[in-house]
This record gives structure tokens, sequence and C-alpha cells, in this order.
């Protein structure tokens, strides 16, 4: 069949065609601009559910790690109590077994736990050694103790002495001042009389009162500074006295406390540990056991001295 068009029907169909097409391409591109943003939708959807993943996966990590590391804690606490637990038995099991292996070495020397003072009034005769190195002991306290009362008796007579010395050097130049001005009244009272003898009681008799009058004032003088002459030498006299006695209880007290010096260092000599060991030694083998001063160990000999009060 053939048609026939003008140009006005051709004309028409054009513009109705494109028209169409037209609307097609809008339509497509809208079609195409929908399912884009459907697409975005459905990755952006898909990227937050990734992220949420993502977090939710991160926080599980994380209180996976924090519950680990809980547990190491604890782990670790419980090993150090543990620990602490360990080394303070073995400290106990250290101490105990020292004091087993310590009484162990002691054997009858357990036996000296008593006072001191009934150990040195025991009859037991396997305590002679110790008994002597107790008296000695004592003895050498107590003379110590005399020794430091002796010094200080001694450096009190020391002070009496230089005090004394100064009392006697102050009474002595009190002595030589009134022996100078009892001189000089003298020396003053004889050129008066002198000039009293040249005088003529006839005619000057007014001046040999006058004269008189101060040989009379002399005198007096003279006789005051007799008497505080004789007071500065009997002061004298008494502070030397004394000077000498306190000097001749220094030298004494010098004597003795030479004489407490050499007890104290004598009485040093015997009871140092070298003679305790001896002791302890003594004893053992009174008590039927061997022993030798090498046998005492420094352990045995604290216990002792603790146990002896020294």
């Amino acid at each position: 069949m053939i048609f026939s068009f003008g140009k006005q029907s051709i004309r028409n169909f054009a513009l109705a065609a494109g028209a169409l097409t037209l609307f097609l391409s809008v339509s497509i591109s809208d079609d195409a601009t929908a399912q884009g943003k459907s697409k975005d939708n459905k990755s952006n959807s898909s990227q937050s559910s990734g992220k949420g993943k993502n977090k939710a996966s991160t926080s599980s990590s994380s209180g996976s790690k924090s519950e680990s590391n809980a547990s190491s804690s604890k782990k670790s606490n419980s090993n150090t109590a543990s620990s602490s637990k360990s080394s303070g038995s073995s400290n106990i099991n250290s101490a105990s077994t020292k004091e087993k292996n310590l009484n162990a070495q002691l054997k009858s020397l357990n036996s000296l736990k008593r006072n001191p003072e009934a150990l040195l009034n025991s009859s037991d005769k396997k305590l002679g050694e110790i008994q002597t190195f107790l008296a000695n002991k004592m003895l050498l306290d107590e003379t110590v103790i005399n020794r430091e009362l002796a010094s200080q008796a001694l450096a009190l007579l020391a002070n009496d002495v230089s005090a004394l010395a100064a009392a006697l050097a102050e009474a002595e130049q009190d002595q030589l001042a009134f022996t100078a001005e009892l001189l000089g009244v003298s020396e003053e009272m004889t050129a008066l009389q002198a000039d009293l003898e040249a005088l003529d009681p006839a005619t000057q008799q007014d001046q040999i009162d006058a004269l008189n009058a101060e040989l009379a004032l002399l005198d007096a003088q003279r006789a005051q500074i007799e008497l505080d002459a004789l007071a500065a030498s009997e002061r004298v006299g008494e502070i030397s006295a004394e000077a000498d006695r306190v000097q001749s209880v220094q030298s004494q007290a010098q004597t003795e406390l030479a004489v407490l010096q050499e007890d104290v260092d004598g009485l040093e000599a015997i009871t140092g540990d070298d003679n305790l060991s001896l002791a302890l030694v003594s004893f053992l083998v009174n008590s039927g056991q061997t022993a030798d001063v090498e046998s005492i160990t420094p352990e045995m000999l604290d216990w002792a001295k603790q146990q002896l009060a020294l």
C-alpha cells in the first residue's frame, strides 16, 4: 500500500516523531537517574551496614582484649601472691632450719638458759669456767664504773687546785700591797718625826701640835694596815695549806685511777670472746662431749652472750 503524504503531513509527522523522541529520551534519562539513585542508596546502605559490622567487630575485639588483660592481671596477681607466700614460707623454713641447726650445735649448752646469778650460785662443777668468766665480767663492769667515778673526782680536784692557785695568788698580791703601804706610812712618820724634833717648842708650839696630830693619824693608819697585812698573811697561809692538801688528794686520786685502769685492762684481757669460747668448751667437755675452740661457732658465741646477759 502506497501512502501519499503532502508537505504539511510530512511536517506534522516530523514534529510528532520529534516529540516522541524527546519524550522517550526524557523518560529513559529519568529511569536511569532513578536506577542510579537506587544503586547509590543500596551502596550507602551496604557501606553503613559494613561500618556497623566493623564497629561491632572492633567493640567485640576491644572487649575480648580487655577480658584478656583482666585475665592476665588476675594471673599476675595470683602469681605474685603465690610467690610472696612461697618467699614467706621459705624464710620461715630457713629460720626454723637455722634454729634447729643451732640447737644441734649447742648440745648441752642449752642448760645455760638460766639467770646469770643462778649460774653463779650453782653448785654444778661443770660450770666452773663459766662461773669464773661471769665473775670476772661482773668485776670488770664494776671496775669500769669505779674508774669513771675516779676520773670525775680527779677532774673536780683539778678544778679545786686551779681555784686555790688563783685565790693564793690574789691573797699574796694583797699581802704585798699591805706591806708596801705599811712601809710608805712608816717612812712618812719618820720624816714627820724628824721635822717635829727640829721645831722649837717655845716659838713653834702650834706647828708642833699640828705635826703631833698628823703623826697620831698616821700611827692609827699604820696600825690598821698592820692588821690587814697580818690577815692577808694568814689567808695566804690558809690557802697555801688547803692547796697542798688538795694537791695531795689529787695525787692519790691519780694513783687510784692508774690502778683502776690497770685493773680494767687486766680484766678485759680475760673476758674477751676467746675466754668465753674456752669457758664454753670447758663446760661441753665436762659434760662428756668432744669440743674445742674451733667448734664454737660465731652463732653459738652470740647465743651464749645473750643467755649470759653480756
